[in-house]
């Protein structure tokens, strides 16, 4: 495993370095991809080259690394933006043009769901105050 890591480090970080772009993630990343090789060193049947094995372990991982990190960062992203437009007490504004669509929508559905809930809380107690 080792050895396989060591042989092959420069093929793997050519991979870390095309789907992780600061160093944090590229260690991440790299942490991700030994995981994963080292799970499934007992699979490899030897039907392909090592190189070509390692290569796709790799990729996948990486591909799979991206998407989780990406929901990861649009969910934290949306709640940001949510409770900016809480606390501003202002209607979504131009600013949110620059987050892709579904991050946008689930802020503002954040921001709505939030506002409700307020609502909600306050007339229960304007109901308990008057009655």
């Amino acid at each position: 495993f080792q050895t396989w890591l060591k042989q092959h480090k420069e093929r793997i970080f050519k991979i870390v370095r095309s789907y992780a772009f600061n160093e944090e993630d590229r260690d991440d990343l790299f942490q991700e991809i030994a995981i994963q090789v080292w799970r499934s060193v007992q699979g490899f049947k030897q039907q392909s080259a090592v190189t070509t094995w390692l290569y796709r372990v790799a990729l996948n991982t990486a591909i799979k690394w991206t998407t989780k990190e990406r929901k990861h960062i649009d969910r934290h992203e949306s709640i940001d933006v949510g409770q900016h437009i809480i606390e501003s007490h202002q209607p979504p504004d131009l600013s949110l043009i620059h987050i892709s669509e579904p991050t946008r929508l689930l802020s503002i559905s954040y921001a709505v769901f939030c506002l409700k809930k307020k609502q909600t809380k306050q007339q229960n107690n304007l109901n308990k105050k008057y009655t």
